[in-house]
């Protein structure tokens, strides 16, 4: 994860950039992508409905599949802090090809589901999407010794 170094009032002011809110939001929907599932993610309701072939067979993979190391409780919460993040964008096409690029799809497939060329959505949305969320965390000028600030912090 990416440590903030201590700052004064004068680099307070332009502190995010682009590449800095890219390298907190890229750990971020790894660290939840990381978190595995159990039979508990499903509603029972859902799994009874499956024929016994399906669901037994789902059963089995559930518990028999390696999964990746559980992110630690700091990954968590900064995971908690950052993915908000994505509803300072406004435009729902450019957020949803946004979180599609974060979670590591295909461009082939954001391409498909967007509509747009892979040339224009590697070169102008993403970036895009990373300097609008940057320069709206400059507005707020408020940098904790984390890194995040009060716009991340919906719930509160």
């Amino acid at each position: 994860m990416m440590r903030v170094p201590k700052l004064t009032p004068h680099d307070m002011e332009s502190f995010w950039t682009p590449g800095i809110v890219k390298s907190v939001m890229v750990p971020a929907f790894q660290a939840v992508l990381a978190c595995p599932l159990s039979k508990r993610d499903l509603p029972a309701r859902v799994i009874s409905a499956w024929p016994e072939v399906v669901r037994s067979q789902w059963e089995e993979t559930v518990e028999n599949v390696s999964r990746p190391i559980r992110p630690g409780q700091r990954e968590l919460e900064e995971a908690y802090q950052a993915v908000p993040w994505l509803l300072i964008i406004e435009n729902a096409r450019d957020r949803k090809v946004l979180h599609a690029a974060l979670c590591g799809a295909k461009w082939k497939n954001i391409e498909y589901l967007d509509g747009r060329s892979k040339e224009w959505l590697s070169r102008k949305v993403v970036p895009g999407c990373f300097d609008l969320i940057a320069r709206r965390l400059n507005e707020e000028k408020k940098v904790t010794p984390r890194g995040f600030t009060k716009v991340t912090n919906f719930g509160t």
